[in-house]
């Protein structure tokens, strides 16, 4: 559980992920970056997110310029280093916009954060090759995060599954050692 409310958690956020240097490649590899102009959906991507910074992102921009399916969607295509750069505009949008029964951009993210095992998205290579480069406090904020995930929406699909992203590799960095709301005693 935690005590933290959507405020201070944005707050602990902002704090730990600057707002510069904004990533100059957005896509995969600068090959992937010169094609990106001829493909649609590559396309729609650089105009959403290149020369911008994470602050200026929101999910109703991502919604409308990107046609290639959910908002968390057009977040996979992204460079590791343009993840890493967008993730807390990616998490901005999960506190400010997602319902309790969970979302287009959370249930996404929290598969993205998930290190390896049934239900994580990509490789554990691939989440050590992204993730691993966070610092320590950008770390606590994605634990943050998804102590705050699990706390306030309990009933994302499938259930618990901030909890498993969570205690997957993020558990490590929390600085704020209350338990998960699984782990609360029964009364």
């Amino acid at each position: 559980m935690t005590n933290r409310t959507p405020a201070d958690l944005a707050s602990l956020i902002k704090s730990a992920f600057p707002l510069h240097p904004v990533p100059t490649h957005v896509v995969d590899n600068q090959e992937m970056h010169q094609k990106a102009a001829l493909s649609s959906e590559y396309g729609q991507i650089l105009s959403i997110f290149l020369g911008k910074s994470w602050a200026e992102i929101t999910y109703q921009q991502v919604w409308d310029g990107y046609s290639g399916g959910t908002p968390g969607v057009a977040f996979y295509l992204l460079s590791c280093e343009a993840l890493r750069y967008y993730l807390p505009a990616w998490m901005m949008m999960c506190i400010e916009d997602v319902s309790p029964e969970g979302s287009d951009a959370l249930d996404p993210l929290l598969g993205l954060l998930k290190r390896g095992g049934e239900w994580a998205i990509g490789s554990v290579e691939d989440f050590d090759k992204t993730f691993g480069a966070l610092t320590i406090s950008q770390k606590a904020a994605v634990a943050a995060f998804l102590k705050y995930a699990d706390f306030a929406f309990p009933s994302v699909y499938p259930s618990g599954f901030a909890s498993m992203a969570y205690t997957s590799y993020w558990h490590q960095f929390d600085t704020d050692k209350s338990p998960l709301v699984q782990d609360k005693p029964s009364p």
